[in-house]
């Protein structure tokens, strides 16, 4: 049976103008990964997936990302994965509120 773990990202302010880094996830022995948004307030911008095999050179997963325009939950759909390390971005486009990003794992 491959086990699953629920992973809690910090909240972000969605106030802050930018891009914002969630904490970054060792990914070996995992496979697929969904995330779930769930944003209060009235933020507008993107959360996405970035992956890195280094930990320090980061690239947007293609197909992981995902609009945020109101307080309200968004979803970016189980997808493989094949790198080191996974984080969640927020980048601002306006409005205030906050982010929190929750990710589910599936491993070997």
């Amino acid at each position: 049976m491959r086990p699953s773990v629920s992973i809690n990202l910090d909240a972000v302010d969605a106030s802050v103008a930018g891009a914002q880094n969630g904490d970054s996830i060792k990914t070996e022995f995992i496979f697929r990964f969904s995330c779930m948004t769930v944003a209060t307030g009235a933020p507008v911008g993107t959360v996405k997936i970035q992956v890195s095999n280094d930990g320090s050179n980061w690239i947007d997963l293609p197909s992981a990302t995902s609009a945020v325009s109101s307080a309200t939950n968004y979803l970016i759909a189980s997808t493989e994965i094949c790198y080191q390390y996974l984080r969640s971005v927020y980048t601002k486009t306006s409005g205030t509120g906050t982010i929190t990003t929750k990710i589910m794992i599936l491993g070997a």
